[in-house]
């Protein structure tokens, strides 16, 4: 089940609570349940507790924080609320979500979506510069993978200090053919990131718009080396 149903589900279940009168999540332990009503309200409060469970477990990592208040809920209208700021932040982590292509090679999948994961981190926080480095060395783990794939010889070891530059021409030199314009892409990127690393008489801190420009560019490259 997707976040978005399991939010339709509950907010729906939160209606029919509401139609009866429920205002909070549970059933006084004086109640009549062999009463035909206080059943129906002890049904429709279990159906609510089963409903927040599921929300939690489809729900993605970075709304953990909001999701967790669902826990200490113990009523129907906050639980309203909370369901009201979950809906409005997946919208936004929607909005700020980029993907890896699925193509990208096992071995070097995890560590590009550890990067990816940090980079996301430092745009939200506004650490622009920290994110074009960040760029550059998932760059820098694709292209090494690449030039492994198509030769054999694992540049990481007999050539540690190489630049993103280097390895471009060295993959030249080996013939391997990439899309028209992937040689600019990558110089762009590398030129950004050098001017955000290096001390320059002329300080660059990329903006935010241009960072986000940086990472996209970034995984369109990845993509076509491994498409």
């Amino acid at each position: 089940m997707s976040l978005a149903q399991s939010i339709r589900d509950l907010n729906a279940c939160l209606m029919q609570a509401r139609q009866n009168g429920i205002t909070v999540l549970d059933i006084s332990k004086n109640a009549n349940l062999n009463d035909f009503k206080q059943l129906q309200k002890a049904q429709i409060i279990q159906n609510i507790k089963v409903l927040m469970r599921k929300l939690a477990e489809d729900a993605p990592e970075e709304l953990t924080p909001v999701i967790s208040r669902l826990g200490n809920a113990r009523d129907i209208t906050t639980v309203s609320l909370i369901l009201d700021k979950i809906a409005n932040s997946a919208v936004e982590a929607k909005k700020s979500s980029y993907e890896l292509s699925r193509k990208v090679p096992s071995a070097i999948r995890d560590a590009l979506l550890a990067d990816l994961r940090e980079v996301q981190l430092c745009l939200n926080a506004g650490a622009n510069r920290s994110s074009v480095i960040l760029c550059g060395r998932m760059l820098e783990t694709a292209l090494h993978r690449k030039y492994y794939d198509v030769t054999g010889n694992d540049l990481l070891e007999k050539s540690p200090g190489i630049g993103l530059g280097n390895i471009v021409a060295k993959l030249s030199e080996k013939n391997i053919s990439t899309d028209p314009g992937l040689g600019n892409q990558i110089h762009l990127i590398n030129q950004v990131r050098i001017h955000a690393v290096h001390q320059k008489q002329n300080d660059f801190t990329p903006s935010n718009a241009q960072a986000q420009a940086i990472l996209l560019y970034t995984l369109d490259v990845i993509e076509k080396l491994f498409k």
